[in-house]
């Protein structure tokens, strides 16, 4: 069984194309002004906003940058990969609940690398840990539950037993904030943003603009963004 981790695996941006399909169950397309705050409670609520799974492929500008394979070697696609400011918070209640704002201030906070996992990145070179525990978990549940039908709808914040680990980090918040910027001849063309692997569930930002939410750790999850962009610098804004 994996180890419970935390933390955005993966993130780019890039000029993408997606084939009008079904909806899956889960997903959904509206605009919304701000989260309503409990989406990530909900097992059948996947996603707002994001686009349908699909196979893993990049746009090229010629058929020689394509027989590179790899993106990197396109024009089209670039890599959010790198420092990003970091606020970790034991509890959703301890979080900066505005961190989204542009005009909000993230120079006091941290540097953390992207990817990365935030409780490994949090062990300082004395032990402490700085962003919560590292869990490693062979079997058992880290929350605490009965085995019982239905017993999940209790929700993960439930009070466990005090020699748990989860008992003082309840259910630990990750706020990220970047800066970026798109190529100029990227003018006119969609633009889509796609973090490659975040557990376990996302609100995203862009430009203090709400955008949606994604949950299901292992799988990527695209935005089309283009509608929130402007000019110069851009802020994407995560919250884990």
């Amino acid at each position: 069984m994996r180890k419970f981790t935390f933390g955005i695996i993966l993130c780019s941006f890039a000029l993408q194309s997606f084939a009008a399909q079904e909806v899956l169950d889960g997903f959904y397309y509206k605009t919304e002004q701000a989260p309503v705050g409990n989406e990530w409670e909900s097992p059948e609520n996947l996603a707002l906003n994001k686009e349908q799974p699909r196979a893993y492929i990049f746009p090229f500008e010629s058929v020689e940058s394509a027989r590179k394979v790899l993106p990197e070697n396109s024009t089209y696609w670039v890599s959010l990969n790198g420092d990003w400011d970091f606020n970790w918070a034991p509890d959703p209640d301890s979080r900066p609940k505005d961190f989204y704002l542009e005009e909000y201030n993230t120079s006091s906070w941290d540097k953390i690398p992207v990817p990365s996992n935030w409780n490994i990145q949090g062990i300082q070179s004395n032990g402490d840990q700085k962003y919560g525990v590292p869990i490693y978990v062979n079997q058992p549940v880290i929350f605490k539950h009965s085995v019982k039908v239905d017993d999940w709808r209790g929700g993960v914040m439930r009070t466990p037993p005090e020699n748990w680990t989860t008992f003082k980090h309840r259910n630990e918040v990750g706020s990220y904030r970047k800066e970026f910027d798109i190529p100029q001849d990227w003018d006119g063309r969609e633009v889509f943003i796609s973090f490659d692997g975040v557990d376990s569930f996302f609100y995203l930002w862009i430009n203090g603009k709400y955008v949606g939410f994604s949950k299901n750790s292992r799988n990527t999850a695209n935005f089309n963004i283009t509608p929130y962009l402007k000019n110069g610098k851009n802020t994407v804004a995560a919250e884990v």
